[in-house]
């Protein structure tokens, strides 16, 4: 018998194991979670255990989602009972910890809103440094930096002393909270509790912010002076139009089709509101497509496009 090793064979220095813990924990904890709420009831049974279960597992318990929790049920249950008020706010703190679940991603949920500040504070894009972690509905992570870089900001690929804002994105993986996107959330948290005034925001705020910017200076993103090969200014058909592009096209990728937008003058976006002018819309287009139907916005096929564009 190793003389590190327990009579189970576990390692006596826990330190060792403890991320290894932490993660298993976490995986029973969002289990727990769920199954208190599948009724949509939370008796002072359950808190009861999902307290003991808290104090017996330190790692979860010390994490910041599990100590937020911990600290919730020992106030609720101070006085060994739970009022309708303490269990509604229980009910939601856990649905705010393990999320629903995104319509049409069953195996997703959307990141927690936890650690997000709130209320949400003002975000200033110029000359402010953004870290990005998880899934966007905006667009891919790289098309998320370059709205930040095109106003002047600045892009952290991991949340340092220096990073004002990290922005979770709004679909998660089923395991977010114990993968890189969550590891960058632990160290946002690590930072601001030394007294570095990170903020913690969710996208769909930062797509508000992104979008107030636009509309306050509609031309920001337009190239000026562009010009073809044959040194012909670009025409720029599509100035101040407001674009979103969705589902499978013929002749771009997603990363062409954005620069063709770009270079006509207009502004590809990743989110349909009623400020879109049009959504070009491809194959198996999905639920940006139904929310242009909803809001009456036009839609557009890739051979109106190419005809706009001339």
């Amino acid at each position: 018998m190793r003389d590190d090793l327990s009579d189970d064979g576990q390692p006596l220095n826990e330190v060792f194991n403890w991320d290894r813990r932490l993660d298993r924990g976490m995986d029973e904890l969002i289990g727990i979670a769920r199954g208190v709420l599948a009724d949509g009831a939370f008796v002072v049974q359950e808190a009861q255990f999902l307290f003991d279960w808290l104090t017996r597992n330190e790692p979860v318990r010390r994490d910041y989602f599990g100590k937020f929790i911990y600290d919730a049920l020992g106030h609720a249950l101070a006085d060994d009972e739970l009022s309708a008020e303490e269990e509604d706010a229980l009910v939601s703190i856990l649905l705010r910890f393990v999320g629903p679940t995104p319509e049409g991603l069953p195996d997703g949920s959307y990141s927690t809103d936890l650690p997000l500040d709130d209320p949400p504070p003002t975000l200033e894009l110029s000359a402010k440094s953004f870290c990005f972690t998880g899934r966007f509905i905006f667009g891919t992570r790289r098309q998320c930096q370059s709205a930040i870089t095109t106003w002047g900001g600045r892009v952290h690929q991991y949340p340092v002393f220096a990073t004002d804002y990290l922005v979770i994105g709004d679909i998660g993986s089923r395991d977010w909270i114990h993968s890189s996107s969550g590891r960058k959330i632990e160290r946002a948290i690590e930072i601001r509790s030394q007294g570095h005034p990170i903020k913690i925001v969710a996208e769909r705020h930062w797509i508000t912010c992104v979008e107030c910017v636009n509309e306050e200076s509609p031309t920001a993103s337009q190239p000026i002076g562009q010009s073809n090969s044959n040194g012909a200014p670009v025409p720029q058909t599509l100035a101040g139009k407001t674009i979103v592009v969705t589902g499978t096209l013929k002749n771009y990728s997603r990363e062409e089709i954005q620069a063709a937008i770009t270079r006509h003058g207009g502004r590809a976006s990743g989110s349909v509101s009623k400020k879109t002018s049009f959504v070009l819309a491809g194959d198996e287009a999905g639920s940006k497509l139904d929310k242009a139907m909803q809001l009456g916005v036009p839609v557009i096929t890739e051979d109106d496009f190419q005809r706009m564009i001339g």
